[in-house]
């Protein structure tokens, strides 16, 4: 019985320890969150390009032109007000930024 417990103790318990799985996920989240705020923010100044095309193309271009703008700033603060919930989250539990 004393060989089962020293091996449950040097084998087992050491992969249960919910601090290291706890840190894995937030690794991941980490990781995942800055790809997609780059991503984000690579794509709107795409689209930011997109609509001064569009907007050398008369009332109508304008017109698409602005609703790119709106659409493409509205998706820029809406990937930073996750970003934020994510850290205030994160903050609130105890884990760093």
């Amino acid at each position: 019985m004393n060989l089962f417990h020293t091996w449950m103790a040097v084998h087992v318990l050491p992969s249960l320890y919910l601090n290291d799985v706890i840190s894995n996920i937030s690794n991941g989240v980490d990781h995942v969150r800055g790809g997609a705020l780059t991503i984000l923010l690579v794509f709107a100044a795409l689209m930011y390009v997109v609509g001064g095309y569009f907007y050398s193309g008369g009332d109508d271009g304008k017109r698409k032109a602005k609703t790119i703008w709106i659409c493409t700033s509205i998706a820029i603060g809406v990937g930073v007000v996750a970003v934020a919930i994510v850290n205030y989250i994160r903050g609130a539990m105890g884990g760093g930024f």
